[in-house]
């Protein structure tokens, strides 16, 4: 065996042995190793879960399991399928990744598993299904917009208002 289905094998053994409720998930995954993903982390389709070799080798043991158990959270929710609303419009992909990795790592912050600082920590998600907290999250995108369209006008008619005075002055 190479090092890298060494490293997966490690993994997911160890997942059964200390979180036995991903038994049936972490048994059939397809984990496969990928250089050429966009943030050159892990990612899944859907079906298989793709991981970065030199990303996943720098994680702790911990770190690791996490990893795995994120991206069969992703798997399991149907996340990659529930992008498109039920109008068939599409979601704006980042903020439903940061609504689905929110609920995700909220529930296994709950289950026993530490999350990795800089990753999406919201303790608050795990009241909501992905749709709600993806709303949620819209709308404070919405708001924080018009706040700061408000404030870009606020400052560009108080500059234009200065640079009057300072004509008449000058």
């Amino acid at each position: 065996m190479d090092a890298n289905v060494d490293m997966i094998y490690d993994v997911k053994r160890k997942m059964l042995a200390k979180y036995p409720r991903f038994g049936s998930e972490i048994a059939v995954a397809n984990i496969e190793f990928k250089d050429d993903l966009p943030f050159h982390t892990a990612a899944t389709d859907g079906k298989n879960i793709y991981v970065d070799p030199n990303y996943f080798e720098s994680l702790s043991e911990n770190d690791r399991l996490f990893t795995i158990a994120h991206e069969i959270m992703h798997i399991k929710f149907m996340h990659m399928y529930r992008l498109t609303d039920k109008e068939g419009k599409k979601r704006n992909p980042k903020l439903w990744n940061i609504a689905t990795d929110a609920i995700i790592n909220a529930n296994l912050e709950r289950d026993g598993f530490t999350i990795k600082e800089g990753y999406v920590n919201m303790p608050e998600a795990l009241n909501y299904s992905a749709e709600e907290f993806y709303q949620i999250l819209l709308q404070e995108k919405e708001k924080q917009q018009k706040e700061q369209e408000q404030n870009g006008r606020g400052n560009q008619e108080k500059n234009q208002g200065d640079s009057g005075e300072q004509s008449k002055n000058g």
